[in-house]
C-alpha cells in the first residue's frame, strides 16, 4: 500500500497539470506636467485589449490601474489601451503597451470640446469674416457665417463666455 500512495502521489505531480502562471500589470496615469501630475483620481476605467480577453478595471486614488492575472501567454506582447474617462483623453492616440514590465506610466491629457456655430445679422443672413472668441482662443466665420474653435473640456464655467464682434455689429 506505501508503494502504491507513493507512486500515485509521484506520478501525480507528472500527470495533472500545474497552473498556468500569470502576471500582473499596474498602470499609472499622469498629466502633461508628469509623473507627478495626478489628474485621474478614482474617475474612469481603462481597459487593455488582449484580444478575445479586454480586461477593463476602474482607475484607483492615486492614478493607478491593476491588471491582476493576465496570461502568462501575453507576456512580452503589444496590447492596446482604451481610455473611458469623462474630460480625459489617451495623450498618443491609439497607443499600446509592451507588456515586457509591471510598472508603465501612461500620459494623458484634458479633452478637446468643439464649439460649433452659427452667426447671423439682424435680418437672419450668414456675417462672414466676423470674429469668434471664447477662452482666449479666436475663430472668423466662413462666407456661410459658420466657425469653429476647440476648447478644453474641463474649461471653467466663468471662461465659457462666446464674444462675437464684426464691423459695424
Amino acid at each position: 500500500p506505501a508503494v502504491v500512495m507513493l507512486l500515485i502521489v509521484v506520478l501525480g505531480f507528472y500527470l495533472v497539470p500545474s497552473p498556468t502562471p500569470r502576471f500582473d500589470v499596474t498602470v499609472f496615469l499622469h498629466g502633461e506636467a508628469g509623473r507627478q501630475a495626478l489628474v485621474l483620481r478614482n474617475q474612469g476605467r481603462l481597459s487593455l485589449d488582449l484580444g478575445a480577453d479586454r480586461r477593463t478595471e476602474p482607475i484607483g486614488d492615486k492614478g493607478e490601474v491593476r491588471f491582476i492575472g493576465i496570461p502568462n501567454d501575453m507576456r512580452d506582447r503589444t496590447v492596446g489601451v482604451i481610455l473611458d474617462a469623462e474630460k480625459y483623453e489617451l495623450a498618443k492616440s491609439n497607443l499600446v503597451l509592451k507588456l515586457d514590465q509591471e510598472v508603465h506610466y501612461v500620459e494623458v491629457q484634458v479633452k478637446a470640446a468643439r464649439l460649433l456655430g452659427t452667426v447671423l445679422d439682424p435680418g437672419g443672413r450668414p456675417l462672414a469674416q466676423a470674429r469668434v472668441a471664447m477662452a482666449g482662443r479666436l475663430a472668423m466665420t466662413d462666407a456661410d457665417g459658420r466657425f469653429e474653435i476647440t476648447v478644453p473640456a474641463d474649461l471653467p464655467d466663468d471662461e465659457r463666455t462666446v464674444t462675437i464682434t464684426a464691423d459695424g455689429y
